[in-house]
């Protein structure tokens, strides 16, 4: 087990010179046992103190398993994930893959309800919204990396939208880096 717990206070008062005092605790944890190595469990949750409401509510950030197989080659997540890919961003209740197909090559899939905003412990309705999404990274000249990314969003069984993109990014050299974003909208 490895982890950490963090404390922090938080003051002001405002233009009417109400004052508020919020209290937030935070714990992030990551659980392997020595015969799984390639499986581990990892957590963030947060209870916070928020002086308007005058009491405490919990946030799960994050609350999933990670499995691996073929000497890290395909990696597996289940549970509440933050995702980030390209066009495909936010936080899901679901499961991601992602695969190294080759040295210089992944290919990733991911599938989930949206987690609730306020970071709720229940797990988000599939119905209310979800995502399908997909990835491809290729490294060429170590330095640089092209992605193409794709994200379906679904609202009560209806299409809100969905992005395509591309991504360029990498360094030529020791002080010049490049990033670019194309993406399409529909």
């Amino acid at each position: 087990i490895t982890g950490n717990t963090q404390s922090l206070a938080y003051s002001y008062a405002d233009r009417q010179e109400d004052g508020q005092f919020n209290l937030y605790q935070g714990l992030q944890f990551k659980i392997t046992h020595e015969s799984l190595q390639s499986t581990s469990v990892s957590a963030y949750l947060r209870e916070a103190y928020l002086g308007v409401e005058e009491e405490w509510n919990g946030k799960l950030y994050k609350l999933y398993l990670t499995n691996s197989i073929l000497n890290n080659r395909i990696k597996t997540r289940l549970g509440r994930q933050f995702i980030y890919k390209g066009v495909v961003n936010g936080t899901i209740d679901g499961l991601s893959i992602n695969a190294k197909l080759l040295k210089n090559f992944n290919l990733g899939f991911m599938a989930g309800s949206l987690a609730p905003m306020d970071r709720d412990f229940k797990a988000g309705n599939w119905d209310n919204g979800n995502l399908l999404g997909a990835y491809a990274v290729y490294r060429y000249l170590k330095q640089h990396v092209m992605q193409f990314s794709y994200v379906r969003k679904e609202m009560y069984t209806d299409l809100a939208w969905h992005l395509a993109g591309v991504n360029l990014n990498g360094y030529i050299g020791k002080k010049f880096n490049y990033y670019t974003m194309e993406r399409s909208a529909a």
